[in-house]
């Protein structure tokens, strides 16, 4: 059985290499053997080449549901142990986290919502790629500020609060991997 290697890097170093049989190359699951990759055990892939499932070696689980075009509609966070499960639904540029709204992108950045229902606005200054440089709360305040290789791998981010994902090229860095297409 032949078997080749894919290496899995971060923006500054790589961080392993999955050991792969030609079989898993062309199917739907590829398993780490060596390497850090996050403590990532198994990774499997739809028909897309998009991740539907990955598994990590502490027992937490992470399932996407993708639409016919490859549109991401749907994540499963479950945590290892006895953890909250948390179900976020993506639905034209609304966010909605365990059935409720979280987040709603509009044409210059996003809001969300308030404890008391009320809409809180964040607007992103972009550069001349389209990137997300910084997001500015309604009030003028900065609350996000990002920098990024020329390849598009953040590599500085100030943060004051909660981390608004939606970065380079407008593209969703989720909790634990890039998240294209959200």
């Amino acid at each position: 059985m032949d078997t080749t290697y894919r290496l899995i890097s971060t923006a500054t170093a790589l961080t392993g290499i999955l050991s792969l049989s030609a079989q898993q190359v062309g199917g739907s699951s590829i398993s780490a053997s060596t390497g850090s990759n996050k403590c990532i055990t198994q990774i499997q892939y739809n028909h897309l080449n998009l991740p539907s499932r990955i598994t990590y070696s502490n027992g937490r689980v992470i399932n996407y549901v993708y639409s016919a075009s490859g549109t991401k509609l749907k994540v499963t966070h479950k945590p290892s142990g006895i953890g909250i499960t948390t179900k976020t639904d993506y639905v034209n540029g609304y966010i909605f986290t365990n059935n409720s709204l979280s987040m709603a992108q509009t044409g210059n950045g996003y809001f969300t919502l308030s404890s008391t229902g009320d809409p809180i606005y964040h607007f992103y200054l972009k550069d001349h790629q389209g990137n997300n440089r910084m997001v500015v709360s309604q009030s003028g305040s900065v609350e996000q500020i990002n920098h990024y290789y020329p390849y598009g791998a953040l590599f500085a981010e100030s943060t004051n609060g909660d981390v608004q994902r939606f970065k380079y090229n407008g593209y969703s860095l989720g909790r634990d991997q890039r998240e294209q297409g959200a």
